[in-house]
């Protein structure tokens, strides 16, 4: 999503609707925790909706969900924002997570 920005801008155009309609909202909370099942997936969970169950993955997954979205906000904001600093920083911060939860590192 922070990659490519442009694709996005629906999204972002239709968060002020969502905010003040019900049924955009339940609809969108929906979409999000699929979002959150499919961030655990991509991490290598064979269950993501599973691991949403376990408090830590749930956390990370919505942390995960925060930054990608804060940086397709900066990319929409400026096309030129360099993502390669960020995302090395997060695979560093992943890193960390995985040695804490099981001790080792993949």
């Amino acid at each position: 999503m922070a990659a490519s920005a442009d694709d996005f801008t629906v999204f972002f155009e239709l968060l002020p609707h969502v905010l003040r309609d019900d049924v955009l909202r339940r609809r969108m909370v929906m979409l999000i925790r699929w979002y959150w099942k499919m961030k655990l997936e991509w991490l290598g969970m064979p269950d993501g909706a599973a691991g949403l169950a376990d408090p830590d993955l749930l956390g990370l997954a919505q942390l995960l969900s925060a930054v990608i979205d804060g940086l397709a906000i900066q990319t929409a904001v400026d096309p030129e924002t360099d993502l390669a600093n960020p995302y090395r920083v997060l695979a560093q911060m992943l890193e960390c997570f995985e040695v804490a939860r099981t001790g080792t590192r993949s």
